[in-house]
């Protein structure tokens, strides 16, 4: 996380001299790490540091509210692949309406729709019928939800889940084959196409665990799996947090450039249409 925040740092201080940092694309990839980074101090320090005592995070309400943020964030963070996927869909059908509809507004809008989706549904829930109690397990503090929330949280994993896997596949995939039709389109925009369904593929392994919890726990009633296959969760959401400056190092050399120089003139004369190779 600390390499996350250092890069969205260089990128926000270099927005004003290299114009693709003030695109739509990096808009989303500053709004992704928000909701980044509100998950993994969720995580660290509402599930992690608690398994160690050090605050008395063990009362029912405590574990109701959990429980109710943990589906929450991860309600957003997947919803958040399904902008990125659809920012290069537009790009590649459609160049002009491109530049007319992906303005700061419409990442503003693409963000809000996340939460408000994902509180519309958790809010209302978790203060009627949803509870849970945490427990402590070897690494973090497992929230143990009653009947309600456990049935709240499978249906949650296999409707967001598999709604956004077939988004993204589906306009990654057009994106791609018109990519590589398309000989106008320039190397920065294909590099960014590849970090876009690099930070996605992640959520094929949740979608992977999702589906064998509800098998193992729903289906073949095997209660003492839902502790462990729980707590993978978290260290999938380790991955999904912290993988999206990864995936952006590992397509560009000018923002490993950027980031690790302490010169900043070296980039400041990059040219936009030389910036991605």
């Amino acid at each position: 996380m600390a390499l996350y925040i250092l890069l969205i740092t260089k990128i926000l201080l270099n927005r004003r001299r290299i114009k693709v940092f003030a695109s739509a694309f990096f808009d989303l990839i500053i709004t992704e790490f928000i909701n980044d980074l509100i998950y993994w101090i969720f995580i660290q320090f509402g599930l992690r540091f608690p398994r160690y005592y050090i605050l008395p995070f063990t009362s029912s309400a405590i574990g109701t509210m959990c429980y109710g943020m943990m589906l929450t964030f991860r309600g957003v963070l997947y919803l958040g692949h399904i902008p990125f996927a659809l920012n290069r869909l537009i790009l590649y059908i459609s160049p002009v309406m491109y530049r007319s509809m992906w303005t700061r507004k419409t990442v503003l809008l693409c963000f809000a729709i996340q939460w408000f989706i994902a509180l519309s549904v958790n809010i209302p829930f978790f203060l009627t019928v949803g509870g849970a109690t945490m427990k402590v397990m070897p690494t973090t503090m497992l929230m143990a939800g009653n009947t309600a929330a456990v049935q709240m949280n499978t249906i949650q994993a296999l409707t967001i889940i598999p709604i956004s896997t077939v988004i993204c596949s589906i306009s990654f995939g057009i994106s791609l084959k018109i990519s590589a039709q398309v000989k106008s389109v320039s190397k920065l925009e294909r590099r960014l196409l590849i970090c876009s369904i690099l930070q996605a593929i992640p959520m094929l392994l949740e979608l992977g665990r999702s589906t064998t919890q509800f098998l193992l726990v729903s289906v073949l009633n095997n209660q003492a799996a839902y502790s462990s296959t729980a707590e993978t969760l978290y260290y999938y959401m380790d991955i999904t947090c912290t993988i999206q400056p990864w995936c952006l190092l590992a397509t560009n050399s000018n923002i490993r450039r950027l980031l690790f120089s302490t010169k900043s003139q070296q980039i400041e004369t990059v040219m936009e249409s030389q910036f991605w190779r």
